[in-house]
């Protein structure tokens, strides 16, 4: 548990599956509040879309020195489809 806000932010990517490709989301949550601050979405699972989520959460808190940012460095979680087809490609530049 975080003692206030802007101390501890978390983040995670997931690759959401679409009727037609697809698409990754990148997240950070403050862990006091619980609230989403920062959030991108992109074709391309690379470091220009976290680091727009993380641009949007320090636009938006502006927190102080001793800010810890955690993420998790490992494979990219997906949002599994429900009684649908996998998507056969990633979207491109269709968004």
């Amino acid at each position: 548990m975080a003692p206030a806000v802007n101390r501890i932010w978390v983040g995670n990517l997931t690759a959401i599956a679409t009727r037609s490709c697809w698409l990754y989301l990148a997240v950070l949550l403050d862990l006091y509040s619980h609230r989403v601050i920062g959030w991108a979405m992109s074709a391309k699972p690379d470091q220009h879309l976290v680091i727009e989520a993380l641009r949007m959460a320090l636009v938006s808190r502006r927190p102080h020195q001793g800010l810890i940012h955690h993420t998790a460095q490992g494979a990219t979680t997906p949002a599994w489809p429900t009684n649908t087809d996998w998507p056969s490609r990633d979207c491109g530049k269709q968004i």
